[in-house]
């Protein structure tokens, strides 16, 4: 009686013969039907690593495409033929089984019958599968479960495509390893944890030689640092004028005050994906995060900053018949920028925090997505490396923002203006404006050649506040 297709006994199955047996997938079922004591053959076009080891494990193997080289044991009623979708249909072996009424399966259906009255975990997913399945077919057999896993790969632990309680040999072998533990732990007279929670300080030192070796750690840095440049010039661009406009002008201050404070109440790492949906996943949407970060800070401290100042200096600078622009370029805009640039060094600490939250969001570079990824291996040693890093650049950049507050306003530490202050105005301000050049040229006007002349006035600039440096130290 011929088997039914439609519902099929595993156990009256005595021969399966496999249609292209040297694939990955289909020399892991043939192993499989041999381990529960079927007889199995098949066909493949050409020999590899794999068919030589099914032929050594005692399977009938051929390479040519002949009806005289099946068994001719297998008979229709108890022989089953698993087929891959690579064998073309013009075969004369898949032709003969068919037109004799053979049950004929691909692999995947097969699969489903094994696996129908047993307890199974299905791995699907783009990437990633054949991992996900060894972790988890390792895992379970390690623990002693009666398990059986159907790979796309070969596990070198096995040293095969089917880690499987079926196999005598691996069984002995999982279970001498077991005995080895046991013994090796009860002899074990010092113990070490695998993750420390605090890594020691010579292996946080010597983790800096790794990370500038293997992970690109200089390239990771100056990726995030131009980044944090980017979002503070934008944020403070934006926020001087429009802080200027609602603390200055009493009808945008009455419309507008209140949802400005409001808005440093917003959690931003919660609005992460309306900045990925505006921005997309690239240094734009970085950059955008940043500056709102800053930005709904900054702009309400540039409000209150000019509330700060007194009416008397509005008062004189009008009584000597000063306009309107007159009093907010000399009055107002210096003793704003005075007091803001401390605000602004405060700031550091939540840029930085912003703009790891941002690199968490596309781990292709930066030091956000490298933290993240140390972490996730467990290498804490480098991720409390890449903490020094971040500190470290933090303390830089607040000294550079305390040596711009006294180049830019020297009346809050002397009472004299010092040699070389004019040509340190002067480097700062070329560098400065180089900065804006570059970034105004790249992102708005898309003009490359401004580039150029960006870069030639910050080292101009550089190179005259070294002159304003030597001069000051002359004096």
């Amino acid at each position: 009686q011929s088997l039914s297709n439609s519902k099929m006994n595993l156990n009256q199955i005595h021969n399966v013969y496999f249609i292209g047996i040297g694939g990955i997938g289909m020399s892991a079922l043939a192993r499989y039907f041999q381990n529960i004591g079927k007889n199995v053959s098949g066909y493949d076009k050409t020999p590899t690593a794999l068919t030589n080891e099914l032929i050594a494990g005692g399977m009938n193997i051929h390479f040519e495409d002949s009806i005289g080289l099946i068994p001719k044991e297998y008979y229709v009623e108890n022989t089953l033929v698993i087929v891959t979708p690579a064998v073309p249909v013009s075969l004369s072996e898949w032709n003969y089984f068919i037109e004799r009424d053979y049950v004929v399966k691909k692999r995947a259906e097969v699969l489903g019958i094994i696996t129908k009255d047993t307890f199974c975990f299905a791995v699907a997913g783009t990437h990633g599968k054949t991992t996900t399945s060894s972790i988890l077919g390792h895992i379970l057999y390690e623990s002693g479960a009666d398990v059986t896993a159907f790979l796309g790969g070969i596990v070198e632990n096995y040293h095969s495509i089917l880690p499987s309680s079926l196999d005598s040999m691996q069984t002995e072998s999982r279970d001498s390893i077991l005995k080895l533990d046991s013994i090796n732990y009860i002899s074990a007279t010092k113990f070490e944890k695998v993750y420390p929670i605090l890594p020691r300080p010579d292996k946080v030192l010597f983790a800096f030689k790794d990370l500038y070796v293997k992970d690109k750690l200089i390239l990771n840095t100056t990726h995030s640092v131009w980044l944090n440049i980017q979002g503070y010039f934008w944020a403070i661009f934006l926020a001087i004028p429009i802080g200027f406009i609602i603390g200055l002008f009493p009808v945008f201050k009455g419309l507008f005050s209140k949802q400005v404070d409001a808005l440093r109440y917003l959690p931003l790492s919660a609005l992460t994906g309306l900045f990925i949906i505006w921005f997309g996943l690239g240094d734009l949407m970085k950059i955008g995060f940043l500056t709102v970060g800053i930005l709904v800070y900054l702009i309400p401290v540039v409000v209150q900053r000019i509330s700060e100042v007194e009416d008397v200096y509005a008062q004189t600078a009008f009584t000597l018949g000063a306009s309107k622009f007159q009093q907010i370029k000399h009055v107002f805009f210096p003793a704003v920028m005075s007091k803001l640039i401390d605000d602004i060094r405060v700031l550091t600490a939540i840029s930085w925090t912003y703009i790891i939250i941002a690199e968490l969001l596309n781990k292709e570079s930066g030091i956000g997505s490298l933290i993240y990824t140390k972490a996730r291996q467990g290498q804490i040693d480098r991720v409390f490396a890449l903490l020094v890093v971040i500190t470290l650049i933090g303390l830089l950049q607040d000294k550079i923002f305390g040596w711009i507050d006294r180049i830019l306003h020297p009346n809050k530490y002397t009472s004299m203006e010092l040699p070389g202050t004019f040509e340190a105005k002067l480097g700062l301000f070329m560098i400065l404006g180089s900065i804006c050049l570059g970034l105004i040229s790249t992102n708005v006007l898309g003009l490359s050649f401004l580039l150029n002349v960006a870069i030639t006035l910050s080292v101009i600039g550089f190179l005259i506040i070294l002159y304003s440096y030597f001069k000051l130290k002359q004096a």
